[in-house]
């Protein structure tokens, strides 16, 4: 896997991950945050409602799919950071 640190600005969708199958999204900086996916090149999301809580319970998410998927996360409320491992 290649880590990558991702900065979020609040309360934006950001696409942290495109055509991918297999990762895991790790929780650098404390905050909450949301998070949704696509088809791969499918229309990016558009309202926070179309999210759901990342990091309920641990302090990573993993990404499996069966076929291509884009991965967007939002940080609510205040600056995020996430690390992200493909």
């Amino acid at each position: 896997m290649k880590p990558k640190i991702i900065t979020l600005k609040a309360d934006v969708w950001e696409l942290v991950a495109a055509g991918v199958t297999v990762g895991r999204v790790k929780k650098i900086r404390h905050g909450r945050y949301i998070e949704t996916y696509r088809d791969a090149n499918d229309t990016p999301p558009r309202s926070e409602k179309e999210g759901v809580i990342l990091f309920k319970n641990d302090n990573y998410a993993d990404i499996n799919s069966s076929s291509p998927i884009d991965v967007y996360v939002m940080s609510i409320g205040e600056t995020g950071q996430i690390r992200l491992d493909l």
